[in-house]
């Protein structure tokens, strides 16, 4: 289920729409369900910033980054809530939930496919980093 907007509002209510239409008459069955929000965005200054003052281990991977962000699903009154793990600046989610579209990675795609935005939300799942390494999108899509 993919969900573009430049609104965080606007991603929630395509999210909605589209898990009503998929369960409709099942919504119930998504109780305590979790979803995953991608976002794709450039790395902030901020992160830069952070990343040039740390010494022993680096921050940043990419001019580009997939933040993930687990949300849970709520039916309540037969109407769908999202309630985020992580609130807050996606420039200030921990390491572990980013993955950083390095040059190695954009060099060799101009285009980042559901399949790909599948198979990260799987390695992110499955523990295939840790919480202080930095992801690099070309060592897990080849």
């Amino acid at each position: 289920m993919l969900a573009a907007s430049n609104s965080k509002s606007g991603v929630e209510k395509d999210a909605k729409e589209k898990l009503i239409e998929l369960f409709d008459g099942k919504l119930e069955k998504l109780n305590d369900f979790d979803i995953y929000k991608l976002n794709i965005r450039k790395t902030s200054k901020k992160e830069i910033k952070e990343d040039k003052e740390t010494e022993h281990f680096s921050l940043v991977g990419g001019i580009l980054v997939v933040t993930i962000q687990a949300i849970k699903i709520n039916i309540v009154n037969n109407k769908i809530k999202l309630t985020s793990y992580h609130e807050g600046k996606t420039e200030d989610f921990p390491l572990f939930e980013k993955i950083f579209l390095d040059n190695k990675f954009l060099i060799n795609n101009n285009k980042i496919s559901e399949k790909d935005l599948l198979k990260l939300i799987f390695f992110y799942l499955n523990s295939y980093w840790t919480a202080v390494s930095v992801v690099k999108a070309s060592k897990y899509l080849k």
